[in-house]
């Protein structure tokens, strides 16, 4: 029982429903998560899928696309708009299936490209990653927008190596580029 829950039963959370978890979970909290990302006005908020591995400009809406989900989800409750600003010019071995090392912030940028959609002139910029390992993928897609303004990363899980004693606890990390 915790005051973030947003149900009066336990939920059993996978991947096939941790989406609409987070969604129910912030819904009354729109406001509180819009001063987060340094607004008063949710609506001023851009929110930025980082795309999956096999999401190009051909497969946006069929593709397995969760952080499109997601932000579409998130929008429904009253944060922000969307914008799909990044896709993979091919598709690439998902990094959850690939046995080898990571890719690099760079080695992903260079498998990037930007969409038609126009970058916001103003308002936050949100990117939106259903899972952070290495935090790779979102700078590159921080890199590929240009990186012009201030920019917010939000996430479903944050998995990190290290132990964590209070999962509720909100936490910051920066994400540092390969330079």
């Amino acid at each position: 029982d915790h005051a973030l829950h947003p149900s009066a039963h336990p939920v059993m959370v996978d991947r096939m429903n941790a989406i609409e978890y987070v969604t129910a979970l912030l819904a009354h909290r729109i406001t509180d998560l819009a001063r987060v990302f340094g607004t008063d006005d949710p609506r001023a908020i851009t929110l930025v899928p980082v795309p999956s591995s096999e999401v190009t400009a051909e497969t946006i809406e069929t593709a397995r696309f969760r952080t499109l989900r997601l932000c579409r989800a998130l929008a429904g409750v009253g944060l922000g708009n969307v914008a799909v600003l990044a896709v993979q010019r091919v598709p690439v071995v998902a990094k959850t299936n690939n046995r080898g090392p990571r890719r690099t912030a760079d080695q992903i940028l260079a498998g990037l490209a930007r969409t038609t959609a126009p970058l916001p002139k103003s308002g936050a910029i949100v990117l939106v990653d259903d899972n952070v390992q290495s935090g790779n993928s979102i700078a590159a897609v921080d890199r590929l927008l240009g990186a012009t303004r201030e920019t917010f990363a939000f996430a479903v899980a944050v998995t990190d190596a290290c132990e964590c004693k209070d999962a509720v606890k909100p936490r910051r990390f920066a994400v540092e580029y390969d330079e």
